[in-house]
């Protein structure tokens, strides 16, 4: 534990109570003096900058010895404010990403957002001394984790850092000057959460997790739609991961950074499944419509896309509508509206009308699952809808809502808002897609719960 300056007489006596930055600037000055090598390692600046504000009797207000010495190496040599809320130490002084926490956001230099993955909220107050300040801590987070040059030249960047951190700046010019950088960090760190705690959060009913499960498992493509944050990816992992086989080929498409990881190992550390993650590199123009057109090469048996949001939408339906089942996610107001939007896509590569495409997406993609989080305090996520749509025989469009989320109560308890909802299955499946599941080898008794689910039936 920490040692507390302020109960140390000796530090009081001497009135070398000082403010963070004025320590910060005494210590700085003196370690680029006299240790600048040791600026490159965080465990071997702790006993030099301990013997300095020891020797020079140091302290500031309500803050522990360790502390000082943790924030003063996070100034110089991390990410300053933003360490706290990015990392966690555990043995040895070695540093992981935080797994409670979703966003960072910075709107101004005067405070940051942290949004936790528990929907909490926390504003953190006086993170920076300055614009300016706040401006060369993000410099220094781009350079060194993404080798991004963030200046007058490129106001506008998306990096990450430590491999899962997205992050996106904007400043030197196209925000105000006074209030400093715009920033938005999201640890990309989807949930790792059994089926069962998936379900007990009510973020889908069992019957309605076996439905999608089914679906992709027997052929069918599913894209999971909603905003940002709702949990999209989180549902994409627990499908594959309660779906998929070992000896099934799985390739994954992702942009920048990855996000799944699905490989498994026996004891002896070697891969069991196969399973081919592969990531963009925009810098050699690999985008993920390359990708995508690279996998089919590699007889997949599953492909999963991570995000559509641009042409690759268009090489998705295209390889879906060749028998491969795709799992991908894309943004959309709600469950009717992907169709739409994923036309939208397309038309960024494809030089079709507007209703050849629209056929294209529906045939790619007849299942689409639509979640949002609600406006409740915990920001509770929920699959709203489960639809699917197909191009009936004579050629119409028919669109079969399956399951629905209802919402039957709205309440202020202790000043927090709780929204209470059911879920509820309208429709089975059409007989058309009953083929396709069939075609594929669903055997009866599985095919016979989808469409009879009883009270006590299982997922497995």
């Amino acid at each position: 534990m920490g040692r507390n300056l302020l109960n140390n007489k000796f530090f009081n006596d001497k009135k070398n109570n000082k403010d963070f930055y004025s320590i910060l600037d005494e210590v700085q000055e003196y370690m680029y003096r006299i240790y600048t090598k040791a600026l490159d390692d965080r465990e071997e600046m702790i006993p030099y900058i301990r013997k300095y504000i020891n020797d020079n009797s140091l302290y500031t207000e309500e803050i522990s010895e360790d502390e000082l010495i943790d924030k003063l190496i996070s100034e110089m040599a991390g990410f300053g404010c933003y360490d706290k809320y990015l990392y966690k130490k555990i043995i040895n002084n070695k540093y992981i990403v935080r797994d409670d926490i979703e966003e960072i956001n910075s709107n101004h230099w005067k405070s940051i957002i942290v949004k936790y993955k528990n929907g909490k909220k926390e504003h953190v107050k006086n993170c920076f001394r300055s614009p300016e300040h706040a401006e060369n801590i993000v410099k220094r987070m781009l350079r060194k984790c993404s080798d991004i040059v963030f200046d007058n030249a490129n106001p506008i960047v998306r990096g990450h850092l430590d491999g899962n951190i997205r992050i996106t700046a904007v400043g030197m010019g196209i925000t105000d000057k006074d209030k400093g950088v715009a920033v938005s960090i999201r640890i990309v760190n989807p949930e790792h959460m059994s089926e069962e705690e998936y379900i007990k959060k009510g973020t889908a009913s069992e019957e309605m997790f076996y439905a999608i499960k089914t679906f992709y498992k027997y052929g069918m493509s599913i894209c999971i739609a909603g905003p940002t944050g709702s949990g999209k990816t989180t549902t994409a992992s627990l499908i594959v991961e309660n779906t998929i086989e070992d000896d099934d080929r799985l390739i994954t498409i992702e942009e920048d950074v990855r996000e799944f990881d699905f490989v498994k190992y026996d004891k002896d550390a070697i891969p069991k499944n196969e399973v081919i993650h592969l990531v963009t590199k925009h810098s050699h123009d690999i985008d993920q419509d390359k990708l995508i057109e690279l996998s089919l090469t590699m007889n997949p048996n599953y492909l999963i896309v991570s995000e559509m949001k641009g042409k690759e939408a268009d090489s998705a339906k295209k390889a879906a509508n060749i028998g491969i089942p795709i799992l991908s996610t894309t943004h959309s107001n709600s469950a009717t509206d992907t169709y739409p939007r994923l036309v939208d896509l397309c038309k960024e590569k494809s030089k079709m009308d507007y209703d050849t495409l629209l056929r294209g997406v529906i045939k790619a993609f007849p299942i689409v699952v639509f979640q949002k989080k609600l406006k409740d305090t915990l920001e509770s996520k929920r699959v709203m809808e489960i639809k699917e749509t197909i191009i009936d025989f004579e050629g119409n469009i028919r669109e079969n809502t399956l399951f629905e989320f209802n919402e039957i109560e709205d309440s202020i308890i202790n000043g927090e808002r709780h929204i209470k909802g059911e879920f509820k299955k309208i429709n089975n499946i059409s007989e058309q897609s009953q083929n396709i599941l069939k075609l594929n080898n669903i055997p009866k008794e599985e095919l016979d719960r989808l469409l009879n689910w009883k009270d006590g039936d299982k997922c497995d």
